[in-house]
């Protein structure tokens, strides 16, 4: 979509790799919420500033607020918040997805289930 700026679209590819990093380094919610949040707050000034009658443009920028929202209210783990904001950016992008260097793999999280034989 080539009506969105670019500096939109990089602010949104920066914050992926940072999220990403700080995932791998096994940071809270709550710390990429607060990285998240330049991203949001730069699309809603965006969105503030776009004339009502681009509707695809208009379109396009809310849905990706709404997902921004979605991920702040909705998300309970680092890896799915992640996810989340990369859809939210991938929504503003020419191509199907961010860049390449934003991509991350997790580490497996081990979890001990107690219980006993019943």
């Amino acid at each position: 979509m080539a009506t969105i700026s670019r500096a939109l679209s990089k602010l949104g590819n920066d914050v992926v790799a940072r999220m990403a990093q700080e995932v791998v380094r096994g940071a809270s919610v709550v710390q990429l919420q607060f990285l998240a949040s330049e991203f949001y707050e730069a699309l809603k000034a965006e969105l503030d500033q776009t004339p009502r009658h681009e509707a695809a443009r208009v379109g396009a920028l809310a849905a990706a607020a709404h997902q921004c929202l979605r991920a702040a209210e909705n998300c309970t783990s680092a890896q799915l918040m992640l996810i989340e904001i990369r859809a939210a950016v991938s929504m503003l992008s020419d191509s199907a997805g961010v860049e390449p260097g934003a991509l991350v793999r997790f580490r497996p999280q081990l979890r001990l289930i107690q219980g006993g034989l019943s």
